[in-house]
């Protein structure tokens, strides 16, 4: 069951609020890499535009599109998003973040989208999935 994978996240942590660094006028402008393949884009595409047109518009988002990288290699200044098979991990989808040791600030962020679950999932658990895990991107911990 897909409840008991968003009710039981092994990898929960200790809800710290992170952030990247802003000009503190506008919201985050951040820019996001799509590194994920064509099965991908439209759950991808949904999730960017929820985001990038909220009310209030906290969030400006650039997007750039890449080659597939199952590998998920980091790029600092940056938010990338991918997918691969990374084994009974116990997650759906994760996001690491990299922070800087002397303010916290967000120097790069991954959102990796496991499919050994959802390769074959259902629109809506690959949809919230995508959702959940960039919103962590952007520095918003479970609430």
């Amino acid at each position: 069951s897909f409840g008991d994978f968003y009710n039981n996240d092994p990898y929960l942590s200790d809800n710290t609020t992170n952030s990247w660094p802003t000009t503190g006028e506008g919201g985050l402008e951040l820019e996001i890499v799509n590194a994920l393949d064509d099965t991908w884009q439209t759950e991808f595409s949904t999730a960017i535009s929820d985001w990038d047109n909220g009310d209030p518009d906290a969030l400006t988002l650039k997007i750039t599109r890449a080659d597939v990288d199952y590998n998920c290699n980091v790029i600092d200044g940056l938010q990338k998003v991918c997918s691969a098979n990374f084994g009974e991990t116990g997650w759906l989808g994760i996001n690491v973040i990299e922070t800087t040791v002397s303010n916290g600030e967000i120097v790069s962020s991954i959102a990796k989208m496991n499919e050994y679950y959802l390769r074959n999932a259902e629109y809506v658990e690959r949809q919230y999935t995508m959702c959940h895990e960039l919103g962590h991107g952007f520095g918003l911990p479970h609430t």
